[in-house]
């Protein structure tokens, strides 16, 4: 099979009822300029404007130059209402020739979320549905060796281990190393498949910011840590390759539009919020996890590793400019107080799902955390006015610098009651995120969840100056940057301390690096 490297987004449909053309096409608009080529629409058995939901979304990509959907069938959505092979026929039968529909050697890729005992209902669907699929399905829930047995059954697998586990603080690639192994098998007996060849399975990635839920109602409530995950996932998706040569066909995004999860990418839709998840998604932006991707993106696509970093010729400016820098931190400590001096209720949140432990003690410290990709050496400031104190970081050119500066730092914590807004600089423009709160506030329980801030597309003070070394002229500024703050001046003074508190993030670990740092009195 031709697949060529595509990164898609996780889009819940169950959150669209009477979502307009507008709505779609918006999403769309945003995900296209982080360089998403698509959606995969996640949809469940038993809500009654699917068909109307799926018609809107493929009807508003259409317009669209290069943007593509799939189905992904949801089979934990509501346990209570089972997929029948009709519908799941009937669904995939309506939408496969849609202009926006992305196929695989002329047909349709279908997906799923778990679905495991399906599989003979699988089988009679590839019969019913004209022309075949190429059929991609998610089951963790019995991981590479589950995959492995079945592996005649599938034309590839995608995996959702994307977040550290219960107790633990990072994420490996054991998982995905796994299931290359498993679709990378050159035969395998299956008496009952009725599939092509096991050769040249499609792996799809799945990687993602961030997790955090609260929903009592669901009997969901827990936090994997995810200060770090999000370069580090990137930079695992970019570096990943089976002995076999085998590397990751495809990327999803987990999710674009997931609020009550805390993994969306997407701007706030306040339609689209469960009532139980208000309480820690309003005013938590998650624009900066986006706003960094175009250039993870290009390098995927170009077979390069964040180490690597892509040549000036290769720099995505017409989405990055000369540069982009995000920023994502928790709103309240992780030893924050009541304001009668009360220690803040962990809310009954685990540490990773089905952990045992507290999520408090996921949290080593509390950060800041700064990823930051330039087309030339720039300095980088993160404060908080309200405290008088500032960070600055001399961020070199190359691949993603990722560095994390203490509320310590910054002149938040316990300590500090009043709490103070976290304020980003770059290239003379500067742009302020929502407040580190002092205390915990009336609730007494700690919000899990991150906010972000961020500048993209920034213009560098030198643009324009080397067009005949880059080939182009300077970009403006885009979304996500303010005015003011500052004026970088190229920061080409070769001072070596730019690279200890800028260096690539590898593909292992988060780095966590404070020399290096100005520490200021505004």
């Amino acid at each position: 099979m031709i697949v060529p490297k595509s990164v898609f987004a996780h889009y819940m449909v169950g959150l669209t009822l009477n979502q307009t053309t507008d709505q779609w096409k918006h999403d769309i608009r945003l995900a296209s300029e982080a360089s998403i080529d698509g959606f995969a629409l996640n949809i469940g058995p038993a809500d009654h404007y699917t068909y109307t939901s799926l018609h809107t979304a493929y009807e508003a990509a259409a317009t669209f130059t290069n943007f593509s959907l799939f189905l992904s069938f949801d089979f934990a959505s509501q346990p209570d209402n089972n997929w029948d092979v009709d519908y799941i026929a009937n669904l995939t039968n309506t939408f496969k020739d849609e202009p926006a529909q992305f196929k695989v050697d002329g047909k349709p890729l279908v997906s799923t979320f778990e679905g495991v005992e399906f599989v003979e209902g699988w089988r009679e669907v590839r019969k019913r549905v004209d022309g075949g699929i190429v059929f991609v399905p998610d089951w963790s829930s019995i991981g590479p060796e589950g995959v492995r047995e079945r592996v005649g059954e599938v034309d590839g697998a995608f995996s959702f281990d994307a977040w550290p586990r219960a107790s633990q603080s990072q994420l490996t690639t054991f998982s995905d190393d796994g299931y290359l192994s498993a679709l990378s098998v050159s035969s395998h007996p299956s008496s009952n498949s009725k599939t092509a060849s096991t050769e040249n399975k499609i792996y799809m990635m799945g990687i993602s910011p961030y997790f955090y839920t609260s929903l009592q109602s669901y009997n969901k409530n827990w936090y994997s840590p995810s200060d770090a995950l999000w370069p580090t996932r990137l930079s695992q998706a970019l570096s990943l390759t089976h002995p076999g040569g085998h590397t990751p066909d495809m990327l999803q995004i987990i999710t674009w539009n997931d609020f009550a999860e805390s993994h969306y990418i997407s701007d706030l839709v306040p339609s689209q919020i469960l009532d139980e998840a208000k309480g820690y998604v309003d005013g938590h932006d998650h624009g900066g996890f986006r706003a960094v991707l175009p250039w993870y993106v290009a390098a995927y696509k170009l077979g390069k590793t964040a180490e690597e970093g892509l040549d000036d010729k290769d720099w995505p400016r017409e989405k990055l400019g000369d540069g982009v820098v995000a920023a994502w931190y928790r709103t309240t400590p992780v030893n924050a107080t009541t304001k009668d001096g009360q220690m803040c209720s962990d809310g009954g949140t685990k540490w990773g799902q089905n952990g045992e432990k507290s999520a408090k003690e996921a949290v080593e410290e509390d950060v800041v955390n700064v990823l930051a990709v330039v087309r030339k050496d720039t300095e980088v400031v993160v404060g908080v006015p309200e405290t008088g104190r500032k960070v600055v970081m001399k961020v070199k050119k190359g691949g993603p610098r990722f560095i994390q500066v203490r509320f310590y730092d910054l002149g938040l914590g316990p300590e500090n009651k009043k709490g103070g807004k976290v304020k980003i600089e770059m290239n003379g423009e500067s742009r302020e995120g929502v407040e580190v709160r002092g205390t915990c506030g009336e609730s007494g329980v700690l919000n899990f969840n991150a906010a972000t801030v961020y500048i993209a597309k920034s213009t560098h003070p030198d643009a324009g100056k080397d067009e005949s070394e880059s080939g182009g002229s300077g970009s403006g500024s885009g979304s996500g940057s303010g005015n003011g703050g500052g004026n970088g001046d190229g920061d080409d003074d070769g001072d070596e301390n730019s690279a200890v508190s800028g260096s690539s993030v590898g593909v292992t670990a988060a780095l966590v690096a404070f020399l290096g740092f100005a520490l200021v009195n505004l």
